[in-house]
């Protein structure tokens, strides 16, 4: 086999420093934002002063992870808005529904899990699902209740209200 010439091993050295600047666009920082609540019929307000309300997000390949977690114990300033509610992605970004049902059934389209606490309803599990281009929904129960997150469950104006998920959506535009 003959020795690699100065040419070749130049390319190599290219083609490797391309691939890991290709690879390392694909990942970033997570990134804060503030991530509003709306809900499908009329907006719900969150406390005055929440204890938490945290939102992040970053890139992953050809998807968005995101985090949130919100906390009230005073909920002064809340108010439960009508219909369920819906989680904004930030600004900017869309849903690729070539790769996930877009739907306003909150039971298809899953990208991600979520804890629920109110003093009304207890605590409960679910699911996250893609409810339009830019914003997700939820589902959640425990042993008594079963329903959408939003103004009839698990509601803003409750007295302590906690939310907590995390998501993997797929964005419009992004590669892996």
């Amino acid at each position: 086999m003959p020795a690699a010439s100065s040419a070749d091993e130049d390319l190599t050295a290219l083609l490797t420093l391309l691939q890991i600047e290709n690879n390392s666009n694909q990942n970033s920082n997570w990134v804060s934002y503030p991530l509003i609540i709306g809900a499908v019929t009329a907006s719900p307000s969150k406390a005055t002063t929440p204890d938490v309300d945290s939102a992040f997000w970053r890139r992953s390949g050809d998807s968005m992870e995101i985090t949130y977690t919100y906390i009230h114990t005073n909920n002064a300033g809340a108010a439960a808005g009508t219909g369920i509610y819906l989680f904004s992605l930030p600004s900017g970004y869309t849903i690729d529904s070539s790769k996930v049902v877009v739907s306003a059934d909150t039971q298809t389209g899953i990208v991600g899990s979520m804890a629920v606490e109110t003093v009304a309803e207890g605590k409960a599990g679910g699911a996250l699902a893609t409810y339009t281009n830019t914003a997700l929904a939820s589902r959640a129960a425990n042993s008594s209740l079963d329903g959408d997150v939003g103004s009839a469950l698990f509601d803003l104006a409750d007295t302590t209200v906690k939310y907590s998920f995390s998501a993997r959506v797929p964005i419009l535009g992004w590669s892996n």
